[in-house]
């Protein structure tokens, strides 16, 4: 299952196949957005938009607002 996520806070993820600093407002696909989504603070929100799919790594993928540092 794939999910869309919007980053809330900075997180260091791996995007595109790529570790980076990813800033908030970036719209990406992860395989599951529970470890994004847990917790009282999550850094992400599941986004009420139908996720597309993975690129061929298998890790989360940009799909709009993307932001980095």
């Amino acid at each position: 299952m794939v999910d869309r996520i919007q980053i809330n806070v900075p997180t260091y993820m791996q995007l595109d196949g790529q570790w980076q600093i990813v800033l908030p407002g970036t719209v990406c696909d992860v395989p599951s957005a529970a470890s994004f989504t847990g917790g009282t603070a999550a850094p992400a929100t599941v986004v009420n938009e139908t996720a597309g799919a993975l690129a061929s790594h298998g890790k989360p993928t940009p799909v709009r607002n993307v932001r980095t540092r």
